[in-house]
C-alpha cells in the first residue's frame, strides 16, 4: 500500500478530510522516523584495527589529552547511523564545482530545497542547514574554477589509505586531473561554522588530505593541488609548502592512536 492509498483509507476510516488525514500521516511518519533514527544511532560496531576519518584524525591532533581518548573511543565503537546535515548542500556544490551544474541550476536547485515540503523536524534541521551552506558558498562561487584541472566527482565510497598502520578515510568530493587523465590532486568540502581559529586544522586537513592521494595515486602529488574549501568561512586553502613537519605530527598522532586503540 503505498501513502497516497494510506491517506484515502485514514479519511474514510476516520471520517475526516483527505488533507486532514495527509497531516495525520505524515505526521505519525515523522514521529516513527525521529524513533527509527533514535534507534540506529544507538547501534555501534567495535573495530579491532585502528580505523579513523580525516576529520576525527583533524579533530584528534589540535584536541586535549581527555578529548583524544574520547575520540579513539569513539572510532573503536562507531556508530552504524548518522545524519549528515550538510549531505544535499555537498551533492549541489561538488557537482557546480566539477562543472556537472552550471550556476542557474544551482540556483534551480536551491528553490527546490526551499519549496519543498517538510514533515519532520529533522527534515527541516537539514532544509535549513542545506540552505545556509548553499547561500554561503555564493560568497567563492566564481573562485572555485580551477581551470587548469579536469574535475571529476569523488565516489561515494572510496578507497581508504594505510596510513602509519591505520586505515584512513578521507573521500574527497572531487579529484583533479591533468590532461592526460592522470590524477594530479583532490578537493575536500568543509561545513563548520564553529568561529574558532582553523589555520591550524586547515594545515592538518590539506596535508593529511595529500599524503592520502600519494599513498593512493601517484607520490609525486604536490601539496599546491590538494585543497580544502571551507564554505562557512569562505576559504580555499591549499597545503601548506611546510608540510613536512606536519607530517610528523601526523604520524605522532597515529602511532598514539594505535596504542591508544589497545586500552580504550
Amino acid at each position: 500500500m503505498n501513502k497516497r492509498d494510506i491517506i484515502e483509507k485514514t479519511a474514510k476510516e476516520a471520517g475526516i478530510s483527505k488533507l486532514k488525514a495527509e497531516k495525520l500521516v505524515n505526521g505519525i511518519a515523522g514521529l516513527l522516523l525521529n524513533e527509527l533514527y533514535n534507534f540506529k544511532g544507538k547501534i555501534t560496531t567495535k573495530y579491532s584495527k585502528p580505523e579513523i576519518n580525516i576529520s576525527k584524525l583533524t579533530e584528534y591532533m589540535t584536541s586535549t589529552p581527555a578529548r583524544r581518548q574520547t575520540i579513539v573511543k569513539n572510532q573503536k565503537r562507531k556508530k552504524a547511523f548518522f545524519i549528515d546535515y550538510h549531505n544535499e548542500a555537498k551533492e549541489i556544490i561538488s557537482k557546480f564545482i566539477s562543472n556537472d551544474i552550471n550556476e542557474e541550476k544551482y540556483w534551480e536547485e536551491f528553490y527546490r530545497i526551499k519549496n519543498k515540503k517538510i514533515h519532520t523536524d529533522i527534515s527541516e534541521i537539514r532544509q535549513d542547514i542545506c540552505l545556509s551552506a548553499l547561500e554561503e558558498f555564493e560568497g567563492i562561487i566564481y573562485d572555485v574554477k580551477f581551470p587548469e584541472y579536469q574535475k571529476k566527482l569523488g565516489d561515494k565510497k572510496q578507497k581508504k589509505a594505510t596510513l602509519h598502520r591505520i586505515k584512513l578515510a578521507v573521500n574527497p568530493e572531487i579529484l583533479l586531473y591533468n590532461n592526460e587523465g592522470t590524477a594530479v590532486g583532490a578537493i575536500k568540502i568543509l561545513f563548520d561554522k564553529n568561529n574558532r581559529e582553523k589555520n591550524k586544522e586547515h594545515e592538518y586537513l590539506s596535508t593529511i588530505l595529500l599524503q592520502y592521494m600519494r599513498v593512493l595515486y601517484d607520490m609525486n602529488i604536490k601539496n599546491t593541488d590538494c585543497y580544502i574549501i571551507d564554505v562557512f568561512e569562505g576559504t580555499i586553502k591549499n597545503s601548506p609548502m611546510s608540510y613536512k613537519k606536519i607530517m610528523l605530527d601526523i604520524k605522532a598522532s597515529c602511532d598514539e592512536i594505535r596504542d591508544l586503540w589497545k586500552r580504550v
